[in-house]
């Protein structure tokens, strides 16, 4: 399995991304094979009151697994509210939740809004699903996986993006966050 993906938990996705421009720190957590990928941050958005990790794949077969999660929280005690950690192979998906040194994380992959694990041209459809209103039922976490272009909307510019990058006709996944105006 191809381990080609940058683990975000990050300050800001703006701080961090507008960093790797011109510093190189986004590069430098790009792993290859089975290489363990290393953290960019310490900072856990909260969402729906979650303390939240999120992730950004490199490209649509990319994946993240519970071998990821481990790399980066050695101390993880359950798993989905479980007791038994899962194979080290197990797809992680968005809403997924785990317990490292008494704290609740729940993981975020940027793109994957049916939590399934990968981001594909389903996910753009559910974007816009969500976006309309015909779907009343995403969570928050969902939500937040959807906002691909980080404007604190989920539209057709989300869905557009998601299907863009699944067709590699677009780079980049997610959008940093935008710069507070001053005032």
């Amino acid at each position: 399995m191809n381990k080609n993906f940058k683990f975000i938990s990050s300050l800001t996705l703006a701080g961090i991304l507008a960093a790797s421009s011109f510093s190189g720190i986004v590069s430098a957590a790009t792993t290859t094979n089975t290489t363990a990928t290393t953290s960019l941050g310490v900072y856990r958005k909260l969402v729906e009151g979650k303390a939240v990790v999120p992730y950004v794949v490199h490209d649509r077969n990319d994946r993240v697994t519970i071998k990821d999660i481990k790399d980066e929280y050695s101390k993880i005690s359950k798993f989905n509210k479980s007791d038994k950690l899962p194979e080290d192979t197990t797809v992680v998906v968005t809403g997924d939740t785990f317990e490292a040194d008494g704290t609740e994380y729940t993981v975020v992959v940027y793109g994957d809004v049916d939590s399934k694990g990968d981001v594909a041209s389903a996910d753009a459809l559910r974007v816009l699903r969500i976006g309309t209103g015909t779907i009343k039922d995403a969570t928050d976490v969902q939500k937040e996986a959807a906002d691909v272009i980080n404007d604190g909307k989920i539209d057709s510019a989300d869905a557009l993006r998601i299907l863009k990058w699944y067709t590699k006709t677009e780079k980049k996944l997610v959008d940093p966050e935008p710069e507070q105006e001053e005032q």
